[in-house]
């Protein structure tokens, strides 16, 4: 019995020691991680350096590279002008052709007086077209003119040159032919626009301008160089069978002073 109960005892007791080997050895651990703690947070946070950027040593001016570079840039320059003053001189041939597309006589010299079938004007398909007299052939013989087809209709009708017909099934039959002049006064000192009506009315009967193109009204016109050259007004003729608008003067024809005992149509 007393064996029993020594035995107990030294158990009990290696219990006991076990326990506090094993308490020691906790401690011993905690401290450890608790000085690894304060190590790491005693360490300094170290920065990364960004790599500095290379700058590009400059290339001395009288170097062979500077003079390369220097032609390059001005042969790519001119290149680049070259190409827009193309750009543009094209362009305003564009806007040239298209500025008065109704003035066929305004168009360079070998395009003056094309035959019927390539004129613009006639209908190609029209079977009668072939029993029109070609241009050049019948304007041979006419009075010359620097201006438009290079025929002065003026002089061909004075010269009786050309004699139009009044009536298209009576040859004999006689239209009424008005000698009387109308001027109109620009601003300025552009000289005065002499409108006569007896070089018009010896080929055309008045239906054809009044009153469908003007009014036979004092004041009830408006007529500018725009409308003129818009194939509006005289532009109506002028420019596609009669002289083009680009020969101010045949229309300019008369100074601010002369005026004063012509009829006045503002």
């Amino acid at each position: 019995m007393v064996r029993i109960m020594q035995i107990k005892d030294g158990v009990a007791k290696l219990t006991l020691v076990l326990l506090f080997v094993v308490g020691l050895l906790q401690v011993a651990n905690a401290a450890t991680q608790s000085n690894k703690s304060k190590k790491q947070q005693a360490v300094p946070t170290q920065k990364t350096a960004l790599p500095t950027p290379e700058i590009p040593a400059r290339t001395p001016s009288g170097s062979p590279i500077a003079s390369i570079r220097a032609t390059a840039r001005a042969s790519a320059l001119a290149a680049a002008k070259a190409q827009a003053d193309a750009e543009a001189a094209a362009q305003e041939q564009v806007q040239a052709n298209i500025a008065i597309p109704f003035n066929r006589t305004m168009r360079l010299l070998q395009t003056y007086n094309l035959p019927p079938t390539q004129d613009g004007i006639h209908d190609p398909a029209n079977e009668g077209i072939n029993m029109l007299h070609v241009p050049l052939e019948a304007y041979a013989d006419l009075p010359r003119n620097q201006a438009g087809n290079r025929v002065n209709w003026v002089a061909a009708l004075g010269e009786k040159k050309i004699i139009p017909r009044w009536d298209i099934a009576d040859a004999q039959a006689e239209g009424l032919v008005m000698d009387m002049n109308i001027i109109r006064t620009p601003r300025g000192s552009i000289p005065n626009v002499v409108f006569p009506h007896k070089q018009h009315t010896e080929w055309l009967a008045c239906s054809n301008c009044h009153p469908a193109i003007f009014v036979p009204q004092k004041g009830a016109n408006q007529i500018n160089m725009r409308l003129i050259l818009s194939g509006e007004k005289c532009g109506v003729c002028h420019g596609k069978v009669a002289f083009p608008p680009s020969e101010c003067r045949l229309c300019h024809s008369q100074k601010k002073e002369l005026s004063k005992n012509e009829m006045d149509v503002p």
